[in-house]
């Protein structure tokens, strides 16, 4: 909405400096050929009209420009940023019942409804089963920490579901085999929380073989947090 109605105003901007300028140049023209002076009169009233018109046009859109900006200051002060801070071992990850992890804001602002998943690569062929989500009860300061309990189940998401055009599963093609010797993801976190202005927003990381958590994006005010796409399934 926002960019619709700033090209609205860009455009009208353009369209009306135009007409400015042909109205000069015809309110000149018609004064050099010996017309009358009303007319004359006329023409450069319009060209008068029309700047003042571009002018408040401008102004407006100075003062619309001006708030966006503060806005959105406002907003990246207050953003807040969730990353892991523990790590989990590889083997029977999976057939755990439950996976303890310590979660940090990094951010700038409180982090409410905080809410996380962890699924494995599309191409593992685990079922819907094979997954874990946590809801944590508080929320969580900046540069808080606290302790989250990923249990099995309690969603029903899929590989091809997403979070903020991000997929909840690693890729097909990041993870091979258990075969596989080379520090591949075989687990990808995300987490949804709302900031204090009730924006959502999302952080993503791959867990490698190795424990080594690897950030895949942060996601700012998404449409949909974890529990709306839960929702959305039934749950």
């Amino acid at each position: 909405m926002k960019k619709a109605f700033v090209a609205v105003m860009v455009g009208a901007m353009f369209i009306v400096a135009a007409m400015v300028v042909l109205a000069t140049i015809a309110t000149i023209v018609a004064w050099r050929m010996g017309y009358d002076s009303n007319i004359v009169s006329a023409g450069a009233n319009i060209a008068v009209a029309l700047g003042t018109l571009e002018l408040a046009l401008i102004t407006v859109y100075g003062i619309f420009e001006g708030r966006r900006q503060a806005q959105e200051a406002q907003h990246a002060l207050s953003r807040p940023l969730l990353v892991p801070k523990s790590t989990f071992d590889e083997p029977g990850f999976w057939n755990a019942p439950e996976h303890p992890l310590f979660i940090q804001n990094a951010g700038n602002g409180i982090a409410t409804n905080v809410r996380g998943v962890i699924l494995p690569p599309s191409d593992f062929h685990l079922d819907t089963s094979f997954q874990f989500s946590m809801r944590l009860n508080l929320p969580i300061a900046n540069g808080e920490r606290l302790e989250g309990v990923f249990m099995k189940g309690g969603t029903l998401f899929t590989s091809k579901d997403s979070i903020g055009n991000i997929p909840l599963a690693v890729p097909e093609g990041s993870f091979s085999s258990l075969s596989d010797r080379r520090d591949r993801s075989f687990a990808r976190i995300s987490f949804s929380y709302s900031d204090s202005f009730g924006l959502k927003h999302a952080s993503i990381f791959d867990l490698t073989k190795t424990g080594v958590w690897v950030n895949v994006d942060i996601v700012k005010d998404i449409a949909q947090d974890l529990g709306d796409m839960n929702i959305a399934k039934g749950q």
